[in-house]
């Protein structure tokens, strides 16, 4: 039986990440398991008080937001237990050489996250396109709850187990 649950929604728009993220609260899903991970489009600005309004409300919202340069990659608005898997891995001086490696700082994350590599690509490939994805992970009832909120809104989510 797997032992990682995910389930990660691809949005375009801030707002709407903020509004699910409060259906999400209003459904009981424990903030601490809710994360973020965008690639900022706007030049690094160093503090999260300097981010634009947007970005602001999604760090105000959630744990832990914090934005990390990644070589090759740029920077990355990341919040949420993704936030400290991507600063671990993108400091790991040990990255080079293994499949985390082979799969980018932003796709180990994810991959430790229980998504499957077949997934990772297009994942990635969302957020260099300007989209965001808000994760939810944990145990198997509570990712399917998360799923059921973001489905609601009539977005797409995928859920995975490893």
């Amino acid at each position: 039986m797997p032992d990682k649950h995910c389930c990660i929604a691809v949005y375009s728009e801030p707002t709407t990440i903020c509004n699910a993220i409060e259906q999400l609260h209003a459904g009981d899903i424990a903030t601490d398991r809710i994360s973020l991970l965008c690639s900022l489009a706007e030049s690094a600005v160093n503090s999260n008080e300097n981010l634009p309004a947007h970005w602001q409300q999604l760090c105000n919202t959630l744990k832990n937001c914090r934005q990390i340069t990644v070589p090759d990659w740029g920077t990355l608005l990341a919040a949420g237990p993704v936030a400290s898997l991507v600063t671990a891995i993108a400091n790991d001086d040990s990255f080079g050489g293994s499949l985390d490696s082979r799969l980018g700082v932003a796709g180990a994350a994810l991959y430790k996250l229980g998504t499957p590599v077949e997934n990772i690509r297009q994942y990635q490939s969302a957020i260099k396109q300007g989209n965001c994805l808000l994760i939810v992970d944990g145990d198997r009832h509570q990712v399917e709850s998360a799923c059921g909120y973001i489905l609601e809104n009539n977005q797409h989510v995928t859920i995975h187990a490893a």
